[in-house]
């Protein structure tokens, strides 16, 4: 079976900016000025060792102070048309959409990838965590932690063109992804897989393909039942794509 190419990553973005009536903690918006851009975009392939990061200042189009991210979404576009599965953190609501509306805002084509795994959705459903930030979740697991920063200074710096800023910006965009590689490994496991991951007594868990499986259950459908195999590498269980005919009662 052909491993699935699972793309591991996360962005950081500028703030938008606008003109806003009343108080900074009830704000009531009338015009935007600039919208959010990707100022950093960190990724990893799973099985690979090394984290890779761009940001708009790897760009020759950069200017210092100048904010301008469709040169990177170029750059970045057919990485992650090439990927099966794309894992982020809330990716669903956050890092997917913002990368979808800076191809709609350059005029880019959309991109096709066949599933997403977001670590944050998965912890909120499967398990009951204290908090469901990365970093808490991180904490939860005992593994590395994300890197403590200046606060919104390095954002503002990296706006204004300070190299030190944006170096500080890559290498905190870099750690957020071996954290995510990490706990992606620990969590999927216990989530329920479709069945275009596995074939017939090959583990349904991409990460794992594993083919040491043992038989675990049935499942029983209208039609028939089918054999679940579970995993004794990573515990995942599978389903044979196979449907087996009930037993008459005659």
């Amino acid at each position: 079976m052909t491993k699935q190419k699972i793309l591991c990553l996360d962005i950081e973005t500028s703030p938008s900016k606008g003109y806003f009536f009343g108080s900074i903690w009830e704000t009531n918006i009338i015009e935007v000025i600039e919208h959010e851009q990707i100022l950093t975009i960190a990724w990893k392939w799973y099985g690979d060792k090394s984290v890779k990061v761009r940001g708009q200042n790897d760009f020759k189009s950069y200017k210092p102070g100048v904010l301008n991210d469709k040169q990177l979404m170029e750059f970045f576009a057919p990485l992650l048309d090439s990927a099966d599965i794309v894992v982020a953190h809330n990716g669903d609501r956050f890092d997917l959409t913002v990368l979808n509306s800076r191809l709609l805002a350059h005029g880019m084509k959309p991109v096709h990838y066949s599933k997403t795994f977001d670590t944050k959705k998965i912890a909120k459903n499967k398990f009951h965590l204290p908090s469901n930030k990365l970093d808490d979740i991180a904490d939860f697991l005992n593994i590395e932690r994300k890197i403590s920063h200046s606060g919104k200074s390095m954002w503002f710096g990296c706006e204004k063109g300070n190299k030190k800023d944006w170096d500080n910006m890559k290498r905190y965009n870099k750690r957020d992804v071996v954290i995510l590689e990490k706990i992606m490994t620990r969590i999927l496991p216990f989530v329920k897989l479709t069945n275009q991951f596995h074939s017939d007594k090959i583990c349904s868990n991409p990460t794992c393909n594993g083919t040491h499986l043992t038989k675990h259950s049935k499942r029983m459908l209208l039609k028939g039942w089918k054999q679940r195999y579970q995993c004794q590498d990573c515990g995942v269980l599978t389903t044979d794509n196979k449907l087996y005919a009930h037993k008459s009662k005659l």
